[in-house]
């Protein structure tokens, strides 16, 4: 059996591989880069390579090859952690991207700031990206057209959070700027984004005009992202305008089937938060909030909606049986779903959001929180989790499952049940044991034995824990040593 040649990546390739991306020939340079995973690469080059993997819409390869220095255990530069922080961000794990972020050596140096940009947009939590831009934009005085992009997020998290005056007054800035300096696609997004903050104010003809004078700036091929979100901005233009009449009924099924093709969830999800706005559907809202496990964004339905604390989700539709995702009772039986534990935190994950499908950062994370991701390892770990799964519900007859299918895994159920869930039900692993901690030890001070001893951890895994939970200002040391004692803050 022949062996494939290993390919080797050069400087020479670099440069050829940045000029297709830089003149929109970003298939191309993918086509370069399929080999990347059994390439022999020099230290050197694998930052840069990183980057061009991500410029060319390959962030999984990008994490792939910085994982190996990650996993090398040398010390990496901030650089790279940077680049593989915003990678992971790209592939479904904004969380821990974050996280990662704010261990760095310089966690305020420009690059560092947009790339936690970059982790914060994924959650729908613009309202914490103005700080960081506002202190980007201080900091970085040299790249003026990364100074410009960051206007443009600027502008754009001032429409998300309804700061209608500021993000106007910006974007009429950034038009001239982005006009000026011939940057067409910015200023095709700067026209977009003026055009919601028209439409938002119920200015529809205005809104109207900004979107057609948009839309000569962007890649107008039938399957493109471009043309969804300029089909999907005039759908809740009229939505807006004329409530849910019939054409907007039609192209808002047309959006939302478009959308589906591309796998564009996070439009789906917009659809249905416009849909219930619309018509005032306190119902379809319900849906929406228990659906979605981003906490900025249920803080917007909540803004316009009283959401109830529980929910019965039909995933297959109308059910005669029903499950309790906090007890574990199943139409009226009881199981031994533990909370916290494995069985638990897979149905809880795959639980977590009605919407899209779970990439494998995404699964991981929502699983196993504390432990960082391996593009490799992860999948395995995963893989014996959920075996351990399937035995749990087998032994109880359970119709639940989860499967793997187009690089996703997602909930599948054998029969109609109605499953319960509660916004409770949306913390993490973290969460459920410190509340199992605090409910278990008496007030005051503890040590680590007393946390391995009432969650059943081990040592490591409680250490981890406590560390986690200083880190988040929840729990706070009062003695250090082999005295180490700890309290959970007021």
């Amino acid at each position: 059996m022949l062996r494939r040649k290993a390919i080797r990546f050069t400087a020479a390739n670099l440069a050829s591989l940045d000029l297709h991306i830089r003149n929109g020939e970003a298939g191309k340079a993918r086509k370069e880069l399929r080999g990347l995973r059994r390439a022999r690469i020099e230290p050197a080059l694998i930052e840069p390579l990183a980057v061009l993997c991500r410029r060319a819409g390959l962030a999984d390869d990008a994490v792939h090859l910085l994982s190996r220095v990650n996993a090398s255990g040398k010390a990496v530069p901030d650089s790279q952690r940077i680049e593989y922080a915003t990678c992971l961000a790209l592939i479904g794990a904004p969380e821990e991207a974050f996280q990662l972020l704010k261990k760095l050596e310089a966690p305020t140096a420009p690059r560092a700031l947009f790339a936690a940009v970059s982790t914060l947009v994924p959650q729908w939590d613009y309202a914490g990206t103005i700080p960081l831009l506002k202190l980007f934009l201080e900091k970085e005085q040299d790249d003026r057209y990364m100074r410009i992009v960051a206007d443009v997020n600027l502008a754009a998290a001032y429409v998300a959070t309804s700061d209608y005056e500021r993000a106007g007054h910006e974007l009429e800035r950034i038009k001239a700027l982005t006009r000026e300096n011939n940057l067409l696609l910015l200023h095709g997004y700067s026209l977009q984004l003026a055009a919601q903050c028209a439409i938002l104010q119920g200015a529809w003809k205005n809104g109207e005009a900004l979107l057609k004078e948009s839309a000569q700036f962007f890649d107008h091929t039938a399957e493109s992202i471009q043309t969804l979100t300029l089909e999907k901005w005039r759908t809740f233009l009229i939505l807006l305008r004329d409530g849910f009449s019939k054409a907007a009924r039609d192209r808002l099924e047309w959006v939302r089937a478009k959308a589906l093709r591309l796998q564009h969830w996070e439009t789906l999800r917009e659809c249905d938060r416009y849909q219930a706005q619309a018509q005032n559907n306190l119902a379809l809202a319900t849906h929406l909030y228990h659906g979605t496990r981003w906490p900025k964004y249920r803080e917007r339905i909540q803004a316009k909606f009283k959401i109830e604390s529980h929910y019965d989700w039909l995933p297959r539709g109308e059910a005669k049986k029903t499950f309790d995702l906090s007890t574990g009772d199943y139409n009226g039986r009881l199981t031994d779903l533990k909370l916290g534990q494995l069985p638990h935190l897979i149905l809880k994950a795959g639980c977590s959001d009605f919407y899209r499908p779970f990439r494998l950062a995404t699964f991981h994370y929502l699983v196993f929180p504390e432990r960082p991701f391996h593009p490799v390892h992860s999948a395995n770990c995963l893989h014996r989790a959920l075996s351990r799964f399937r035995d749990w519900k087998i032994k109880h007859r359970m119709p639940f499952d989860i499967v793997f299918e187009n690089g996703h895994y997602r909930l599948t159920l054998s029969q109609p049940v109605a499953i319960k869930v509660s916004a409770a039900a949306q913390e993490t692993r973290q969460d459920s044991l410190l509340e199992s901690l605090k409910a278990k030890l008496p007030p005051g001070e503890f040590k680590l034995q007393h946390v391995t001893r009432a969650l059943g951890l081990s040592d490591s895994g409680a250490r981890r824990l406590l560390q986690q939970a200083a880190g988040q200002n929840i729990v706070e040391k009062t003695a250090g040593g082999k005295s180490t004692r700890y309290r959970f803050k007021p």
